[in-house]
């Protein structure tokens, strides 16, 4: 009910707060359709969450870890993150899905 109420009226912007808590798995599919629907038309959406399902969806993320903050986009953060494991974890990752 509090995802239709935020979305009545088509507002320009959306602040968002843990969005697909207690959503299944269908119901975050379609989440995810209608975020791309309101990123794709021009909207703004703010959205704080720990699903990292929905970061391939983000033009911009706001990152806090450790008392601080960075602004970068999905493709630096995965970029750094398989950095940070190095690369005998990118090659078992990579043979696990029989690439």
């Amino acid at each position: 009910i509090g995802l239709a109420r935020a979305l009545y009226g088509e507002p320009a912007f959306l602040f968002l707060d843990e969005p697909t808590s207690n959503l299944d798995s269908v119901g975050i599919a379609a989440f995810s359709k209608l975020l791309a629907h309101y990123r794709d038309s021009g909207r703004i959406v703010f959205m704080s969450t720990h699903d990292i399902r929905l970061l391939r969806l983000s033009d911009s993320l706001l990152i806090l870890r450790n008392q601080t903050a960075a602004v970068t986009d999905i493709d630096v953060l995965l970029n750094q993150e398989v950095a940070a494991v190095g690369p005998a974890a990118s090659r078992r990752q990579s043979t696990a899905e029989g690439v």
